[in-house]
C-alpha cells in the first residue's frame, strides 16, 4: 500500500474518534460500565453500594468500603450522613452498613478526614452527628485527636448515648496508642465533670500500668471523683503485676494517712487491693475507729495484704506487725545472703524461714522466684512450694515457666502453687496458664 493510502486511513480513523468523543463527553464521576444516560450521582452510587452489601451477605464489607472510598474526597459528606442515619436505625441490616462505612472512613487520608470532622464539631451538633463522629474516631484516631474527641462530647453532657460513644472511643484509642494516657491527662482539667467518669471507666478497663499511674495522679486533682478513682484503682489493680510502683502506692496511701473525709472508706479498700504493706500501721489504728464500716474495711485490707486470718483485735495485729518488723531488721540480711549463695542446704533453710513470713510478701516472692530455675531440683521444688505459701502474684511468670521443666515433681509443685495463688484450676500446661488473665 502506498504512503498516501496510510495517511488517508489515519485521517478517517481520527475523524471517527473525534465524532465519538463529541457524542459521549467524558464524565470523571461517572461509572464507565454504565451508559451515559443512566450514570448515577454520588449519593445514588453510595446508596447502591450500601444496598448491595446488605442484599448480598457474601459481599465483603471491605470490598464495598473500598468502592465507597474510591469515589473520592467529595463523598465524605454523603458517607457521614449515611452513618449518621444508621446511628438512629433499629434495622438488623445496620451492622453491615456501619461496618462498610467505617471501613471506608479508615481508608480516607487523615489530611482530609480530620478537617471534615472538625467542621462537624460545633456547639449545635445533634446527638446523631456526635455519635457518628465518635464512631469514626474510634476506628481512625490517634492520641493527637483526643481534643477533637472531647469536643464532640463536651457540649452533650448528660446525653447517655453520647457518653457511651465517648467511652467506646477512648477504649479503642487506649488499645492502640499508649500516648493516649498523656493526652487524656493534659485534657482532663478542661473536660466537664459529667464526662470525666466515662474517661475514668475507660482507663480502668484498659487494665494497664500506665492507666493505674494516671488514675493515681488524678486523685490529687479531682476531689469530686476521688471515690470513683479509688474504686477504679482497686478493681484494675488485680490484673497487674506485683509489687506495685511506689508512686502509685504513695498517691493512694496519702488519703488513708490523712483520713481523707471525702473518700476514706474507698481509700482503705484501695490500699488493700494494692497490697500496700506500708499502710499496715494506719490500718491497724483504724481497727479502733468508732465507725463500724471503717473497721470492717481496715480488717479486710489487712487480711488481703498479709494473707492472714487474724481477728479484729488491734493488739494481736500490733504484736504480729512488730514481730515481722524485727525479723526483717535482724534476720533478713543473712537469709538473703543464704538465698543468693552457692550452698543448696543453706538456700533450703532460708526458704523454710521465708515461708512463714507475711509482711512484704511480694518482695520476698520476687527473690524466691529466682530459685525456681536453680540447678538443684530439690531447691527449685522447695522454692515453688514456698511461693505457694507466700501466695504472691509476683511469682506467677516464674511458676508458669517452671511448668516447662523436665522434672515432674518440680512441675507439680509449680502447678499447685499457681492454683493456690490464683484460685484457678487450669491443667499443668504452661501455654494454658500464659493465655489466662491472672487477676485477683
Amino acid at each position: 500500500m502506498r504512503i498516501g493510502s496510510f495517511v488517508g486511513l489515519a485521517l478517517v480513523l481520527a475523524a471517527l474518534l473525534a465524532g465519538t468523543a463529541a457524542a459521549v463527553p467524558f464524565d470523571p464521576t461517572g461509572d464507565p460500565l454504565e451508559p451515559r444516560a443512566t450514570q448515577r450521582t454520588t449519593p445514588e452510587r453510595v446508596q447502591r453500594i450500601l444496598s448491595d452489601v446488605v442484599a448480598d451477605p457474601a459481599l465483603p464489607v471491605e470490598v464495598a468500603g473500598q468502592e465507597l472510598a474510591a469515589l473520592g474526597p467529595d463523598v465524605l459528606p454523603w458517607l457521614f450522613d449515611a452513618l449518621r442515619t444508621s446511628v438512629e436505625s433499629t434495622e438488623t441490616s445496620v451492622d453491615r452498613t456501619e461496618s462498610t462505612l467505617l471501613y471506608a472512613f479508615c481508608l480516607m487520608p487523615a489530611v482530609r478526614l480530620t478537617p471534615f470532622l472538625e467542621s462537624r464539631a460545633t456547639v449545635h451538633a445533634t446527638s446523631d452527628v456526635r455519635i457518628a463522629a465518635l464512631r469514626i474516631l474510634a476506628e481512625t484516631s490517634c492520641a493527637r485527636d483526643v481534643s477533637l474527641i472531647l469536643r464532640f462530647a463536651n457540649d452533650a453532657s448528660g446525653d447517655a448515648s453520647v457518653e457511651r460513644a465517648l467511652e467506646s472511643t477512648v477504649d479503642a484509642l487506649l488499645a492502640r496508642d499508649l500516648s493516649t494516657y498523656a493526652a487524656l491527662e493534659r485534657s482532663y482539667h478542661t473536660t466537664p465533670t459529667t464526662l470525666r467518669p466515662a474517661i475514668v471507666r475507660a482507663v480502668a478497663r484498659a487494665e494497664s500500668s500506665e492507666g493505674l499511674r494516671l488514675l493515681s495522679r488524678l486523685l490529687h486533682r479531682d476531689d469530686e471523683l476521688r471515690p470513683l478513682l479509688l474504686v477504679s484503682i482497686g478493681r484494675m489493680s488485680g490484673a497487674l503485676p506485683r509489687p506495685m510502683g511506689e508512686d502509685v502506692l504513695s498517691n493512694v496511701r496519702r488519703f488513708v494517712l490523712e483520713a481523707d473525709p471525702i473518700a476514706l472508706p474507698e481509700a482503705i479498700l484501695a490500699v488493700g487491693y494494692l497490697d500496700d504493706c506500708e499502710s499496715i500501721p494506719q490500718l491497724i489504728a483504724l481497727l479502733k475507729s468508732s465507725r463500724r464500716g471503717l473497721r470492717a474495711n481496715a480488717l479486710w485490707s489487712l487480711k488481703r495484704i498479709t494473707s492472714l486470718g487474724i481477728a479484729e483485735t488491734p493488739e494481736r495485729w500490733t504484736s504480729w506487725y512488730q514481730s515481722e518488723r524485727e525479723w526483717w531488721h535482724d534476720e533478713w540480711p543473712s537469709v538473703l545472703a543464704d538465698l543468693r549463695g552457692a550452698h543448696s542446704d543453706r538456700a533450703k533453710i532460708a526458704l523454710t524461714k521465708i515461708a512463714t513470713r507475711h509482711l512484704f510478701r511480694h518482695a520476698l516472692a520476687s527473690e524466691v522466684v529466682q530459685l525456681v530455675t536453680h540447678n538443684d531440683v530439690d531447691v527449685a521444688t522447695l522454692a515453688c512450694r514456698t511461693l505457694g505459701q507466700l501466695e504472691s502474684r509476683a511469682a506467677l511468670p516464674g511458676l508458669i515457666e517452671a511448668l516447662r521443666h523436665d522434672d515432674m515433681i518440680l512441675r507439680m509443685a509449680a502447678w499447685n502453687a499457681l492454683r493456690t495463688i490464683t484460685e484457678k484450676d487450669l491443667p499443668p500446661d504452661a501455654a494454658a496458664w500464659s493465655a489466662m488473665r491472672l487477676g485477683s
